[in-house]
């Protein structure tokens, strides 16, 4: 598991377990899957992959927003560095970001998840408006 690098070093879903701001909804060996409290339904997955952690949030399948979608990569700029996308598995929108776990401390951490945070806000209010 990786660490994150705190005034002692603690597992990174241990680190994410411990903010007041997150519900775990489902843990299963390297991935956790979490809602943030104001963001009810929403289930934001995080992968643990060693090297990098990976987190992504599928927001709706692709044809509720189909006439949208170039409005939906323009917003990419405003919720860097996470980025919205296409999953062609299950044909869905999805937000996702990814960070580099070494050297990785808390501030870097909660800065991803509030970007992604941020982009659901984002696709809330301005493409499924």
């Amino acid at each position: 598991m990786t660490e994150v690098k705190l005034k002692s070093t603690k597992p990174i879903f241990d680190y994410l377990k411990s903010l007041d701001d997150y519900i775990i909804v489902a843990e299963e060996d390297n991935t956790l899957i979490l809602e943030r409290n104001e963001l009810e339904g929403v289930h934001i997955c995080v992968v643990d992959q060693g090297v990098e952690i990976y987190v992504q949030v599928n927001l709706c399948k692709i044809e509720k927003v189909e006439n949208k979608l170039s409005d939906l990569l323009n917003l990419n700029t405003e919720i860097l560095p996470a980025a919205f996308g296409i999953d062609k598995d299950t044909d869905s929108v999805v937000l996702v970001g990814s960070i580099f776990a070494e050297s990785l401390d808390e501030n870097e951490l909660v800065g991803l998840l509030m970007s992604i945070c941020n982009g659901i806000d984002v696709f809330m209010e301005r493409v499924l408006e």
